[in-house]
């Protein structure tokens, strides 16, 4: 029987994305989110504003400055 591996945590940094949470204003804006970068590819996305919390894998997503 194998042993289930913990992802490991391997960077955090806030960065501005774009946000489509219920806060107003309406349109889409960009917010800040809480990038969290785990060892097995996942990365963890959280709203500053609303908490949304979404999950990329393997994708390069660019961050407005």
């Amino acid at each position: 029987m194998t042993e289930k591996v913990e992802p490991i945590l391997i960077s955090m940094e806030k960065v501005k994305r774009l946000c489509k949470c219920w806060v107003k204003p309406k349109p889409p804006t960009l917010k800040i989110h809480t990038k969290e970068v785990f060892s097995d590819g996942w990365t963890r996305w959280v709203c500053s504003k609303c908490g949304q919390v979404k999950f990329t894998r393997g994708i390069i997503v660019e961050e407005e400055k």
